[in-house]
């Protein structure tokens, strides 16, 4: 199994009462081109 270096960086803001909303990346950094990018979404149950 080859070892397999990654960079994962995102950001997170909040929408409004207990909503927020994420986006994120990663990248490998060794080996082939791999990248990856996704969204969230935050609900605050109280």
């Amino acid at each position: 199994m080859d070892d397999q270096q990654r960079v994962f960086g995102g950001v997170n803001t909040a929408l409004g009462s207990g909503l927020s909303l994420g986006v994120y990346g990663s990248a490998g950094v060794n080996g082939p081109a791999d990248v990856g990018a996704g969204v969230s979404l935050g609900v605050r149950l109280d």
